[in-house]
Parts: structure tokens; C-alpha cells; sequence
């Protein structure tokens, strides 16, 4: 059984990983929703996941996490994968945090597993 303090822990690495997730990818499609005789849908939401890519996961689009609790991070590099991303750690909370910074090498791009461990590996 989990004790509380590691749960306490998992929301914060998953904060972690939503800010990293949606500073990476950000993005706005307006398009006309149509039925099909051509009619205008008003109001119609359509959702854009990565989804199942059919990618080997080192060619995904990489996610970022770091943390101190080992179980958190594999929860939440497991949640990561199973929307179809990446997720590459970037070790201890103080360590990996600033690995991804403003200004450092894998801030803000968009690299895949395979890109951003190349990326980490040489920084």
C-alpha cells in the first residue's frame, strides 16, 4: 500500500508534467464543423490527442519529468506513454528541474526520445 506521503508527492510530479506537456505543445485549430449534407455544426468540440501514433517510443515526441519520488515518476511516465508521448526524466527534482529551463538546450523544442537523451547526453 502506498504510504501518504508518496501520494501526496504524485499530484506534484504531475504538475510537472502538464506544464512541461502544454509549454511544448500548444496549439489552436478553427475549422468548420460540417454534417454530411454540409450543415454548419455550431458549438461542436473536437478533441486532438496524440493518441496511438503506432510509433516506437523512442521516435515519440518527448515529454520531460523529473522528480524525487522513483514510484511517481514511473506513474506518470507510464500516463505519458499511454497518450501516445514520451516521456524522458531528467533525474532528481533540483537536478532534472533545471535541466529544463528557460535557455537550456531541450527547453521548448520539440524533439522525440531519441533527440532529447542525444540533447541531454551532450549538454
Amino acid at each position: 500500500m502506498k504510504s501518504m506521503a508518496q501520494l501526496a508527492r504524485l499530484p506534484a510530479a504531475m504538475l510537472l508534467m502538464t506544464s512541461v506537456a502544454s509549454a511544448q505543445a500548444t496549439a489552436e485549430l478553427n475549422r468548420r464543423v460540417t454534417d454530411e449534407s454540409g450543415a454548419i455544426l455550431p458549438g461542436v468540440t473536437v478533441p486532438a490527442t496524440q493518441g496511438d501514433t503506432g510509433l516506437p517510443v523512442e521516435e515519440r515526441r518527448a515529454v520531460f519529468i523529473a522528480g524525487d519520488d522513483g514510484e511517481a515518476k514511473r506513474t506518470v511516465a507510464r500516463l505519458i506513454e499511454e497518450i501516445g508521448f514520451a516521456a524522458v526524466d531528467t533525474g532528481p527534482l533540483g537536478e532534472g528541474g533545471r535541466r529544463q529551463q528557460v535557455g537550456t538546450p531541450v527547453y521548448n523544442r520539440e524533439l522525440n526520445a531519441r533527440q532529447a537523451a542525444e540533447v541531454l547526453a551532450a549538454g
